[in-house]
């Protein structure tokens, strides 16, 4: 039976002044809605906001006059609301409300998601075709609130609060906290209660007085290690759901995302798409669920999550009862994701239900794939969880445990797996020397001569004398030796890109590239045409980079690795080119939108041989956009930064990219001896001798800036030939021979127009650039390009 209410029976009892004020803030904002629905879960306030609002005297002073009805079941065992008991209270309530004398009347429901969709838009109707517009309305739910349609047709006549108007801010946390408990909490506290709860009312007063009790709560990673929190969760929202919600809430629990297939399969006889939007009505969900699910692909759903609360108290509640049961659903899961090919849901379900054969198997079929759909911290936190027993007596499990912690950025794992391995379990695998070399390539980029370059050449010459004959396992995704050569070269290529010359990658892609009938993983080829596209726009080949990289993220995108880490010179190479043909504000807009991109397979601890080199080469990037930007104080605390976190022995290539960030920020203040210090340290290359030129002429001595021009590196590329040109124009305006440097920079806008390079000459000595933009100036067929470049010049 509903539990009706009114103002001339005993009196609720009043809040505070300030809650009242506080209540008549919240639901007399838009005082022209006739209906307010409020929709938050258990614990937000709702019961004590209502009892203060009909506490609280309507506009001319005056007590006012109210119905309060309460739908919502005292505990399990109750019965839902009989229609006819409903429908008997709202006609004694309409009724009552309607007479003439009544001050300020006001009407409120509570338990609203007891009602079927149905039912609530016929209590709305019902409500506003019976009452004056004089009565103001409120609607208190746990769940989702009115239906779509009744909220489409009421417009401007409702107003909806939800759990972001109830719960507390940041700023409000401490004087709530004061004034309903007494407990005070300093700033750092609230920080934390926050962290923990976001704002709940009920966790943040659970968790405050615990808090009093022993104050190491506040450093809990969630608000599950407090058992007074999940208590209040199961008396409150669990134990009041009918019992054979609660049921299926309790068997679905286990699932991270609440898909109709799983569901299906853990409960079977019950109409999961109903049960879903039944649960999403009490408001157990944080996204939504349609009662009618869309008619597209499964995929194209959307999903929805139990709160993280609800599922950890309905977990709980599972294991105490049947830790059998739990188990089982737990398999189950495990089963059904894997059959969708949602492996890291797989494994974290098996893994839950100590069922390690199959988390293996889900592993060994993810890694065909190079685990695709897998973040590196969830890959490293499924192959920390495996225990020895399950995989340490088995060659080819070893194999797949040093892969996955290779994949995931845990060298030292992978290394250690590799190297522990005894010597009986290797004589009986001839693939172990190419496997774990390849293995141990996968990190990519290392200091010095380190790393994965040299692992991943050790491969191609185990492959020599590997037998033909013999079979591959099948989670490297590879089945014959030209796959295997060709996977061997594209790691070289990505491991080398930071550390041999341009020439040596170039030999490996083409290799990679070149092996007829090779069946290269995706995520290998992900890593070729990244270090390619690098390379390319390092060369100058503007036009080529951008090929690559295009095609490499449509790749990822087709084959569902967009996310993965093989992409991360992928990025640094859009960067790159954007810097190269002028673009420094998007180059370093698109570095920072892509920065856990290019981090995603750093080692997770760094090895001797090598370390965060994708992140230096970020950090130096970072700083040379943000000295194209004119903004050097920002560059000098990154490169310190770098100093302070990175690797002493970067690869050849960062060093020298480094020294050239150094060498300009100290030029920009007039600082040419420690300029030409941190270049002569630096590893001779184009871009080097480049920087050298120019601290020369700054320091006004040509003598020494021919003699760079004399011992030039060669490169065979269009970004070593631009920057001869103008180094040589430039020095030869110093020694008076300007048609010489004329011609040189005609020859240098020739080469550069077709690929728009920009970045090259905003960086040539300043007389360089005079010259670049009098010759663009006096160009009588000036093209776009030449146009935009000599407004930059």
């Amino acid at each position: 039976m509903p539990k009706v209410s009114r103002s001339d029976q005993p009196p609720v009892t009043p809040g505070s002044a300030d809650a009242r004020t506080d209540a008549r803030r919240l639901l007399d904002r838009s005082p022209s809605a006739r209906i307010v629905v409020i929709t938050a879960p258990a614990g937000s306030g709702k019961s004590r906001l209502m009892q203060e609002w009909l506490a609280s005297p309507g506009p001319d002073g005056r007590a006012a006059d109210w119905v309060r009805i309460d739908l919502g079941p005292e505990d399990q065992n109750s019965r839902p609301v009989p229609h006819c008991a409903l429908d008997d209270a709202l006609y004694e309530a309409v009724r009552w409300l309607s007479a003439t004398e009544r001050v300020s009347p006001r009407f409120v429901l509570t338990g609203l998601e007891m009602l079927t969709a149905a039912e609530a838009a016929h209590l709305v109707e019902y409500l506003l075709a019976g009452l004056s517009p004089r009565v103001r309305l409120v609607l208190v739910g746990a769940g989702s609130g009115l239906p779509a349609s009744c909220v489409v047709g009421l417009r401007d006549d409702l107003v909806e609060l939800r759990s972001v108007d109830l719960w507390w801010s940041r700023a409000d946390l401490i004087d709530q906290l004061v004034r309903l408990t007494g407990i005070t909490a300093t700033r750092w506290q609230a920080e934390q209660l926050f962290r923990l709860t976001g704002g709940w009312p009920a966790g943040v007063i659970i968790l405050g007085r615990a808090m009093w009790s022993g104050p190491s709560v506040l450093a809990a990673r969630d608000l599950t290690v407090v058992p007074e929190i999940l208590d209040f969760v199961v008396t409150e929202v669990l134990d009041r759901l009918p019992a054979p919600l609660r049921r299926w809430v309790l068997s679905t629990a286990v699932l991270d995302e609440l898909e109709v297939d799983g569901c299906a399969a853990l409960v079977p006889g019950e109409a999961p798409q109903a049960r879903l939007a039944e649960v999403h009505r009490q408001g157990l969900t944080l996204a939504l669920w349609p009662a009618v699910p869309a008619e597209p692909s499964a995929a194209d759903r959307p999903l929805a999550r139990y709160h993280p609360l609800i599922r950890a108290a309905a977990l709980r509640e599972l294991r105490s009862t049947d830790v059998g049961a739990a188990r089982r659903l737990l398999l189950l899961a495990g089963e059904q994701a894997g059959r969708g090919g949602r492996e890291p849901a797989a494994v974290t379900y098996l893994a839950a239900g100590a069922d390690w054969d199959g988390v293996l198997a889900a592993l060994r079929r993810s890694a065909s794939n190079g685990f695709r759909g897998w973040d590196p911290a969830r890959l490293r936190a499924a192959v920390d969880q495996l225990p020895g027993h399950a995989w340490e007596h088995q060659v080819e499990r070893r194999a797949l445990v040093a892969f996955a912690a290779g994949m995931s950025g845990d060298q030292l794992l992978a290394a250690a797996v590799i190297q522990q391995t005894s010597a009986e379990l290797r004589a009986g695998a001839a693939w172990w020397p190419v496997l774990t070399r390849l293995i141990e390539a996968l990190p990519g980029p290392a200091g010095g001569a380190h790393g994965g370059y040299r692992a991943a050449c050790s491969a191609l010459v185990e492959l020599q004398t590997l037998d033909p004959t013999i079979a591959i396992p099948a989670f490297l995704g590879v089945a014959d030796r030209p796959s295997l050569s060709g996977m061997a070269h594209l790691l070289a290529a990505r491991a080398g890109v930071f550390d041999r010359d341009q020439a040596s990658v170039r030999r490996h892609l083409e290799a990679g590239w070149s092996e007829v009938g090779a069946q290269i993983p995706r995520y290998c080829v992900l890593a070729g045409l990244g270090a390619e596209a690098l390379t390319a726009v390092w060369g100058g080949e503007l036009a080529a980079s951008q090929r690559r990289a295009a095609r490499a993220q449509r790749l990822a995108e087709e084959a569902g690795l967009a996310e993965h880490p093989m992409l991360n010179l992928t990025v640094l190479a859009r960067v790159e080119l954007l810097r190269a043909r002028g673009q420094s504000r998007q180059a370093l807009a698109e570095l920072d939108a892509n920065l856990s991109a290019v981090r995603r397979s750093e080692p997770f601890v760094a090895a001797a041989a090598g370390g965060r080199v994708h992140t230096a080469a970020a950090q130096i990037l970072r700083a040379g956009l943000q000295i194209d930007l004119d903004e050097p104080d920002l560059a000098k605390v990154e490169l310190e930064l770098l100093a302070t976190e990175g690797d002493d022995d970067l690869p050849r290539n960062l060093k020298a990219a480094r020294a050239v960030v150094w060498a300009r920020l100290h030029l920009l203040a007039d600082n040419a001896v420690d300029a030409e210090r941190v270049l002569a340290d630096a590893p001779v290359t184009g871009t080097v001798a480049a920087a050298r030129v120019t601290t020369a002429l700054h320091r006004q001595v040509p003598a020494e800036a021919q003699a760079v021009l004399q011992s030039w590196p060669f490169e065979d590329t269009l970004d070593n030939r631009l920057r001869l040109l103008l180094a040589t124009a430039a020095v030869a305006i110093a020694v008076d021979r300007r048609p010489q440097a004329a011609e040189q920079i005609g020859q240098c806008l020739v080469a550069a127009e077709p690929d728009g390079h920009v970045q090259v000459f905003l960086e040539a000595p300043p007389r360089a650039r005079a010259m670049a933009a009098a010759v663009l100036k006096r160009s009588l067929d000036a093209s776009g390009w030449r146009t935009d470049l000599a407004d930059r010049l």
